[in-house]
């Protein structure tokens, strides 16, 4: 409830960090962009181990085929 703040916009969110309640928060919600910036880093696991991401491309798949759902548009 901040003055002057209209919108709010999630940017560069690492899927492990991006829950579905988040997701449904941020759908609902009429302050918040309903867009997520989730950066690919690389969709090799090994590539990902090595980068010290703390997730596996099966979750990064996960949160955008969960973002898709509850948010079509």
């Amino acid at each position: 409830e901040v003055e002057g703040i209209n919108r709010i916009r999630i940017s560069s969110i690492e899927p492990n960090l991006l829950s579905t309640e988040i997701i449904e928060f941020v759908a609902q919600s009429n302050k918040f962009v309903p867009h997520f910036h989730i950066p690919l880093q690389s969709g090799t696991n090994k590539i990902l181990a090595l980068m010290k991401r703390r997730y596996r491309r099966e979750l990064y798949a996960d949160r955008v085929a969960t973002v898709k759902s509850i948010m079509p548009n």
